[in-house]
């Protein structure tokens, strides 16, 4: 029978590219250096996680990992719960399921037994914010603002806009194809979920900025925004060095990259879009567009703005009228 350290090795070298992403790959390989080597006590004994036989995990032993891992200090319940129930349990289902050599998912007893974690909310910026941004970027930055200018106008993920290529791109029709994201190492893969493949319309001042920087022969496989050596964009670079820089000289709170897709969802709430044809246009689910941006729903300038869209031609323009002709 294999033990956990025998079978981990193997397993490693079947979680390779292109199967999995680089990233992943690496977070298997640390978080099973944190297991093997854990010594944890079962049954009145301390025994070494890597020297057990797969085929004899219980329940019983995952505990003691847990324990294990949170007494010894240093690591979140976060940190643990992804090292034992993401890496470990996806090694063991693989033992379970694919090699047959567990009978059981030891995992199984532990279900709903984690602490129930505190997402953060999503935090955007103003559009007040967003326009000093902007402004600021195409002054001081103007390399980097067709690439700003690109994400916070489409709410695309940084992963997506970075494996954006020329021949996802139609001009004629303003329009771009998502079809993969690409990762830090810069491997690049299909989105994780079906919504994620999706067409989305250009505004026009977007469609503007991709005619200037169209090259006069790009081929359909080069990326559309680039790095100073006419790489990729690294979007690394841009959110932990041109980002905070752009803000620090602007005195804004710091955020996050990501939060320029968060700005495009929360200002698009406010300003009364269907939240289903957001969630499709966005490449996400109309319950996550719910439970994290519910508090742009209840926008009464993002009713109104709705009510006035929908009025008839021959209605008053005024916002009393459109209530009143509601009721």
């Amino acid at each position: 029978m294999k033990t956990v350290r025998e079978y981990a090795r193997g397993w490693l070298e079947r979680k390779q590219p292109p199967l999995v992403r680089p990233s992943l790959t690496r977070a298997y390989r640390s978080h099973l250096g944190a297991i093997l080597d854990l010594e944890i006590e079962v049954d009145g004994r301390v025994a070494v996680v890597g020297d057990l036989e797969v085929g004899g995990l219980a329940p019983r032993h995952i505990e003691a990992c847990r324990h294990a891992m949170l007494e010894g200090g240093g690591r979140s319940v976060k940190t643990v719960k992804n090292i034992l129930a993401g890496t470990f349990r996806a090694m063991l289902r693989d033992a379970r399921l694919i090699d047959e050599i567990l009978e059981r998912d030891p995992f199984e007893a532990l279900k709903g037994s984690w602490p129930r974690e505190r997402k953060a909310p999503p935090d955007p910026f103003t559009a007040e914010e967003r326009n000093l941004i902007l402004d600021h970027i195409k002054r001081r930055h103007p390399q980097h603002f067709p690439l700003f200018l690109f994400l916070f106008e489409t709410g695309m993920r940084p992963s997506e806009v970075a494996a954006l290529r020329w021949g996802d791109v139609d001009l004629r029709a303003g329009h771009v194809t998502i079809s993969k994201g690409r990762t830090r190492g810069g491997f690049e893969a299909a989105p994780k979920t079906a919504a994620s493949f999706r067409s989305c319309l250009l505004s026009p001042v977007v469609r503007e900025v991709l005619r200037e920087m169209n090259p006069l022969h790009a081929t359909e496989d080069l990326h559309v925004f680039l790095g100073v050596e006419g790489n990729p964009v690294n979007m690394a670079k841009i959110s932990e060095r041109v980002l905070p820089r752009v803000l620090r000289a602007l005195e804004i709170r710091p955020r996050k990259l990501y939060s320029t897709r968060h700005t495009f969802i929360s200002l698009a709430l406010t300003g009364g879009a269907n939240p289903k044809g957001l969630a499709e246009y966005c490449g996400t689910s109309l319950a996550m567009i719910q439970a994290n941006y519910g508090r742009f729903l209840g926008s009464q300038e993002g009713i109104l703005n709705a009510m006035q869209e929908a009025a008839v031609p021959s209605a008053p323009s005024t916002a009393t009228s459109s209530v009143a002709s509601v009721r």
